[in-house]
């Protein structure tokens, strides 16, 4: 008896089957329409085994920003800017604290933020900010203590040029001879119309001075500081025909015209040569010019 063909398209309806699986259903197909001996029944198609339910993939976490990398770069940005108008030590420190903080603030940028790495690349250029502004600050602390220290010695000169006007004064009131004898210094030339006397120094170095009756100090010159050493101690301001002028100020160990002699006695520094009334004093002035001789009389 001849067995009618069946239709394969069952058998292969569900896609979900394993190869293999469907492989054999359709030989067995063949098999039922072909080969009539083939009398072995039908295997039942077994169930297609169930995917795995694999997990849905998760969309990469984003890694938290920190507010710290802004941060360091506003102190950054507020540092520059300061630096741009800073002349005083108060402004420098301002502007080294605001690198300090750029600087703790980026070391503190956590790895997982995404701005970690920028961070690390930062920290060389923020302490090289840093490192200029401590230059600049070390600098002007620096002037300002030359200033101070300048400060301080010209009110230590000031001071002790008042000193030794005071001393001179009282020992031209102590010394008799200064207060009763009258003395006499020969003119030796005169300048302008200003006589010349000779007037010792330190004992054993001679000058020619004009005796300026106006001069309220005695004068020396370059020449003559060199000469017999004196080192500046202080400035002076003084009224001259070209306006005010700055001179040094230095200090002679001993001033004698004649027999009388003054000691520690403060100097100028200038152009010309005058023996002023810090040395003379109150003594009363004569231009002899028919004897030749300054006097020097009543001093006080």
């Amino acid at each position: 008896m001849t067995r009618t063909p069946r239709s394969i398209a069952p058998l292969i309806a569900p896609l979900n089957a394993p190869l293999s699986l469907v492989l054999a259903l359709i030989s067995a197909s063949v098999c039922a329409s072909v080969l009539t001996a083939c009398s072995t029944p039908e295997p039942t198609p077994p169930k297609p085994p169930a995917l795995p339910t694999l997990p849905p993939l998760s969309a990469k976490p984003n890694r938290p920003i920190s507010p710290l990398y802004q941060q360091a770069i506003a102190s950054a940005q507020r540092a520059t800017q300061l630096s741009k108008q800073a002349k005083s030590t108060e402004d420098w420190q301002a502007v080294a604290q605001q690198w300090q903080a750029s600087i703790a603030l980026m070391k503190q940028v956590p790895a997982q933020d995404p701005n970690h790495a920028a961070a690390v690349q930062s920290l060389d250029l923020l302490n090289e900010g840093m490192s200029r502004s401590q230059s600049e600050l070390q600098r002007i602390r620096e002037n300002d203590q030359n200033q101070e220290n300048n400060q301080a010695a010209q009110a230590k000169a000031t001071q002790a040029l008042e000193e030794a006007t005071q001393r001179l004064q009282a020992q031209n009131k102590q010394t008799p001879s200064v207060k009763t004898r009258t003395y006499y210094a020969t003119i030796k030339s005169y300048k302008s119309g200003i006589p010349l006397i000779d007037v010792t120094f330190n004992g054993n170095v001679h000058f020619e001075m004009m005796v300026d009756t106006g001069a309220s100090s005695t004068m020396i010159t370059e020449s003559m500081s060199k000469a017999l050493n004196v080192e500046t101690v202080s400035y002076v301001t003084a009224n001259t025909p070209s306006g005010e002028t700055k001179f040094p100020v230095g200090y002679v160990n001993s001033i004698a015209v004649g027999q009388s002699s003054v000691q520690e006695v403060p100097v100028a520094i200038g152009p010309v040569a005058l023996l002023g009334h810090d040395f003379f004093g109150d003594c009363n002035i004569s231009i002899k010019r028919d004897q030749n001789v300054v006097e020097f009389s009543q001093c006080n």
